[in-house]
């Protein structure tokens, strides 16, 4: 009788013991698809940060691709209104010249 005891009881202990082992399996396997979906979540997070980040820096090549171009502009609105100023001074000296001979 103390063997079938004995035997039971070992049974019983390895039931526990294999309920425990797959508890705690489950948990394990849990955990992680808890973690690789957060992982998933990151990544994706910085990839379109990373895409966010790639566009402000096309952007900004493409604007500094203009600046020749507008530097160019500049100039030139510079140069009409230094013309302008030009053909105003000489036009306001030829109007004093003439109100001075009459």
């Amino acid at each position: 009788m103390s063997n079938e005891y004995s035997s039971i009881r070992l049974k019983q202990q390895q039931e526990r013991v294999t309920d425990t082992l797959e508890t705690n399996i489950r948990g394990y396997i849990s955990l992680h698809s808890l973690a690789k979906a957060d992982h998933i979540k990151q990544i994706s997070s910085l990839s379109k940060s990373l895409a966010t980040k790639e566009g402000y820096i096309s952007s900004t090549e493409n604007h500094l691709q203009q600046l020749p171009k507008a530097l160019f502009t500049l100039q030139n609105v510079i140069q009409l209104l230094e013309n302008t100023i030009s053909t105003i001074a000489k036009t306001s000296s030829q109007i004093q010249s003439d109100l001075d001979t009459v």
